[in-house]
């Protein structure tokens, strides 16, 4: 709870489930039921206090989940495929034409129809978004053409979908965070600059942002700059 500090277990089990599972990544439904964690070993499902393994390969950025039933995991060497796992752990590799580069994060949009990605190409860091293009049985099959936003500057960290149609990023620079919104098709903005070190964003309740620190600290942005929550985090999680 932001302002307060307090803490609300997830119910039937999920929380001690994914708590047993040191993750370094959470991507939680809507419902808080089902979860994708990302850890040491890669990304497993959690539902209820079932868990599943979907990928153990190296190097994989933190997984999200969409709402049609898919948990969405992609490499950091690899922009050109990601793989979206049914909850059973089916694989579905999907192509990309993003550019080459180290993929940081892969987020898909609350209505599940948009994917946004985050790249450190030789030129900085870029920011895509694309569609998501489905077969009859609503399985994920490619990707339309990815458009360019404004991104953070520095060194990509990660980004986040705010709403439907905002977008933002970090990027650390050798004076602080470089934190970007961007409305898709329209202006961006440079948002004020907390001291420290960023490690994780995600779009909070009400269009507002949530920043983990690198001393554990989760900021929420305001008007004027960001404020404490008054919660310590390890990870930083994303819910629909």
């Amino acid at each position: 709870a932001s302002g307060t500090g307090k803490v609300a277990e997830l119910g039937s089990g999920v929380g001690a489930a994914i708590a047993g599972l040191d993750p370094t990544s959470i991507a939680l439904s809507a419902s808080g039921t089902t979860a994708a964690v990302g850890n040491r070993d890669g990304v497993v499902v959690v539902r209820g206090k079932d868990r599943l393994r979907v990928d153990a390969r190296e190097d994989l950025v933190a997984p999200a989940v969409d709402d049609l039933g898919f948990v969405w995991v992609g490499q950091q060497s690899d922009t050109r495929h990601i793989t979206a796992y049914g909850l059973g752990g089916d694989p579905h590799q999907v192509r990309t034409t993003l550019p080459r580069g180290d993929l940081v994060s892969f987020q898909v949009s609350r209505d599940s129809t948009r994917a946004l990605a985050l790249i450190e190409t030789a030129d900085g860091p870029g920011l895509y978004v694309m569609a998501i293009i489905r077969g009859s049985d609503r399985s994920p099959t490619s990707f339309g053409a990815p458009v360019r936003v404004q991104a953070a500057s520095g060194t990509a960290v990660d980004a986040t979908w705010v709403n439907d149609t905002d977008v933002a990023s970090v990027g650390q620079t050798t004076s602080g965070p470089n934190i970007v919104r961007t409305t898709i098709g329209g202006k961006s903005s440079t948002l004020p600059k907390p001291d420290g070190r960023a490690t994780a964003i995600s779009g909070g309740s009400g269009g507002a942002l949530l920043l983990r620190m690198s001393s554990g600290d989760v900021l929420q942005s305001t008007g004027g700059g960001w404020d404490t929550t008054g919660v310590t985090a390890d990870v930083l999680g994303v819910q629909r």
